[in-house]
């Protein structure tokens, strides 16, 4: 079971997986922004406006997946989905 758990944690690390992954917290945010409006994803996630554009605009994003979940679960909320 060790070994096992040394694999996935060695795959989860895996640089091409982070990269997808903070590509799709990007394209998570770019929607966000593109349905609610910067100012309200910033209230929303808790981020700075100027964090979210670079957010937004970097080819190599390192975004903290928290923020991102804690603006999709404020909308849905918003919306009566949760």
């Amino acid at each position: 079971m060790i070994e096992r758990i040394r694999e996935l944690v060695e795959q989860l690390n895996d640089p091409v997986v982070v990269h997808d992954q903070q590509l799709d917290r990007q394209n998570r945010l770019k929607s966000l922004v593109e349905a609610h409006g910067i100012e309200n994803v910033a209230i929303a996630s808790g981020l700075a406006e100027s964090s979210l554009r670079t957010y937004m605009r970097a080819k190599r994003p390192t975004i903290n997946p928290l923020p991102v979940e804690q603006a999709e679960l404020v909308f849905k909320l918003l919306d009566g989905v949760a």
